[in-house]
């Protein structure tokens, strides 16, 4: 009703998906807990065009439940290539590396199932965040998984390494399967060169808490079309202008467009029913 606080929002975008695909994706979110910052999805809708597949191959929606988890991460052994900083010519990191290959695993047996695996770092990231983009190596029909991070793009809070099942973070949470949390005075790009040096040395393995994103279906959720409301219809005239009567206006909008009617500009036809501009 007018004046109720809102209890959630719906974010649909269409367009591009992914590296190639093209869809639409509802995201809806919860504000009714009252949490402030950045909140995570309650659920999703994704359409693929064509029909491809994916997560969400249905025309159904997913719920998220948010779960705690230890990821553990080790580098290959000397395969190291150039951080972004040193790319992209910073003398004081030069020096600076990041591992190539690197090995998903976790004693929690559904992350493993989720994000376990092994990740190279892809040459082609020209738009990646930072230069970091791993990709799963497919093993046994595995979904794809990507490694790579989701920034804050207003610059006013950390920035966080996922794993999700699209390349880049413009798809948004709705495609996020696992998101790292780090300690606040430890930033990606310093856990990312620690993970470098390990890879340089020993190669010991490196645990990191993460929130696990499972997404599973809800039949019961359902976008509803309004059957009543707001309608807009054009009156053929003579002559003049020509005249569009609107319907299904409440009361209270009613009694404020007959506050504001002056100079013929809008004429009452009925009362907190309909109402005509000319």
């Amino acid at each position: 009703g007018e004046g109720a606080a809102p209890v959630a929002t719906l974010s649909v975008a269409f367009g591009r998906m992914g590296a190639a695909g093209v869809g639409i994706t509802a995201t809806l979110y919860d504000l009714s807990g009252g949490k402030r910052g950045l909140l995570p999805p309650a659920a999703r809708l994704v359409l693929r065009g064509g029909g491809g597949g994916g997560t969400s191959n249905a025309d159904e929606w997913e719920v998220c439940e948010e779960r705690a988890a230890t990821l553990s991460f080790e580098p290959e052994h000397g395969d190291v290539s150039s951080s972004y900083r040193s790319e992209m010519g910073l003398l004081d990191f030069k020096e600076e590396v990041v591992a190539n290959k690197i090995h998903v695993g976790s004693s929690d047996t559904q992350a493993a199932s989720l994000v376990g695996g092994t990740y190279v770092r892809q040459r082609c990231r020209g738009t990646t965040v930072f230069g970091a983009l791993w990709k799963r190596e497919a093993a046994g029909g595995s979904e794809a998984m990507w490694l790579f991070v989701n920034p804050d793009v207003d610059r006013t809070g950390p920035d966080h390494l996922v794993f999700g099942t699209t390349p880049t973070y413009r798809d948004g949470r709705a495609f996020h399967v696992a998101e790292l949390r780090l300690r606040p005075n430890q930033p990606v790009l310093e856990w990312l060169h620690a993970l470098g040096q390990a890879a340089l040395t020993d190669g010991k393995v490196v645990d990191a808490p993460a929130t696990l994103l499972e997404w599973r279906r809800a039949p019961a959720v359902k976008l509803l079309e309004e059957k009543s409301g707001l309608a807009v219809e054009q009156r053929a005239a003579s002559a003049g202008p020509p005249t569009f009567v609107v319907s299904g206006l409440s009361g209270g909008t009613m009694s404020k467009l007959r506050q504001h009617a002056s100079g013929g500009r809008l004429a009452i036809l009925a009362a907190a029913s309909s109402a005509a501009e000319r």
